[in-house]
């Protein structure tokens, strides 16, 4: 019913304008004086006008029909969506709680006591399973003495020296 509704007023301006927008072939828009034989009559005229107004009318419900069902389907994509940015979300997370833990461990590597530091290094060798002892000068040496730390009194630093195979 509410079909109807919407098309009546258009009905009503198509039939009430039809002589200006369909005059005769004579170009007169006064119908009730015009008629030719052979010209259309006024009331072909005026289904003509009509018959415009309700095609005018179904294209557009046509272009509605079309944009709910684009609507439609869109709204079927939302869920996904959702679930997407849901992911998106849980992941920044993570990365924030990786970055804070990063930062922990980067702020502790760098604010232990030197001596720490040195402690915490040749523990990493004995993780790594690298067998080491220290030599009677002080040098830090491999099983097979091919390799060794040793203290470089010039530039006053500790150096790893690889010695080359005679």
């Amino acid at each position: 019913m509410s079909e109807r509704n919407d098309l009546r007023p258009r009905l009503v301006e198509a039939l009430g304008n039809a002589s200006k927008t369909h005059p005769c072939t004579c170009g007169s828009t006064t119908w009730s004086t015009c008629y030719h034989q052979g010209a259309p009559s006024n009331d072909e005229r005026r289904a003509t006008a009509v018959l415009e107004a309700v095609d005018s009318y179904i294209d557009e419900e046509k272009r509605k029909t079309v944009d709910m069902a684009a609507l439609l389907r869109d709204a079927e994509r939302i869920p996904a969506l959702t679930a997407k940015v849901e992911r998106a979300e849980e992941q920044t997370e993570q990365a924030r709680r990786i970055a804070v833990e990063l930062e922990n461990q980067v702020a502790q590597l760098t604010s232990t006591d030197p001596w720490q530091r040195a402690v915490d290094g040749l523990n990493a060798l004995v993780d790594a399973g690298v067998g080491f002892w220290i030599e009677s000068d002080g040098h830090i040496s491999n099983p097979t003495g091919s390799e060794h730390i040793e203290y470089d009194r010039e530039t006053e630093r500790w150096q790893l020296v690889h010695d080359e195979e005679a």
